[in-house]
């Protein structure tokens, strides 16, 4: 098994595909929750395309995070003592969250800087939808993943807006790596009543 999995990793990696990746079985499992609900630490990452360091872009309210003053922009560094330094997102999300009430303690690049938290994982909605108004009357609308609540927190978001009272709608998908194809499904039925909609 072993071999397989190392064969098909280096028939991955010979794409040269920043997009493509073969994640292993037992960390697939680990990584595909779609429910839209999380028990961790309350942020979202991302790896930086120039460093490969793996940071941290949103630090989401009343989250364990929040609360211990993890910061956007900080650099995962070490997780309980384990350095992560060359890890891939997927390998470090099987280390981070765990069960509500547990610990985990991380260290983090601040700048010049390592700072270390103790941070007991909790669970909570992931705040996948995010709307505003901006310049003349524009309905701004951003989604981080397709997941299970997406579409009942977009429908909200438009009535939010006032969807039908605004001059147009900016739908800002920068940054969302995907999720369940019947997400997708739902959120672009949204927009797209009849008519195909994939093929």
């Amino acid at each position: 098994m072993l071999i397989l999995s190392m064969a098909i990793t280096g028939m991955v990696d010979a794409l040269n595909d920043e997009h493509s990746g073969y994640i292993r079985p037992a960390l697939y499992e680990a990584t595909t929750d779609f429910s839209g609900e999380f028990s961790g630490i309350g942020v979202t990452i991302r790896t930086n395309p120039q460093t490969e360091e793996i940071e941290v872009v949103t630090v989401i309210p009343n989250s364990p995070s929040e609360g211990v003053g993890v910061e956007s922009g900080d650099v995962f560094f070490e997780v309980d003592g384990e350095n992560i330094v060359g890890m891939s997102q997927a390998e470090l999300v099987t280390l981070v969250p765990g069960p509500r009430g547990t610990t985990v303690n991380i260290t983090f690049k601040r700048g010049d800087e390592l700072v270390n938290f103790d941070i007991v994982r909790d669970v909570f909605e992931l705040p996948n939808v995010s709307y505003e108004i901006v310049g003349d009357n524009i309905a701004h609308i951003g989604m981080l993943d397709f997941n299970a609540v997406s579409r009942s927190q977009l429908d909200e978001a438009l009535r939010e807006v006032d969807i039908n009272n605004t001059n147009g709608l900016i739908f800002d998908l920068r940054g969302n790596p995907g999720g369940t194809l019947a997400s997708a499904i739902e959120v672009g039925s949204a927009f797209i009543e009849d008519g195909v909609l994939l093929r």
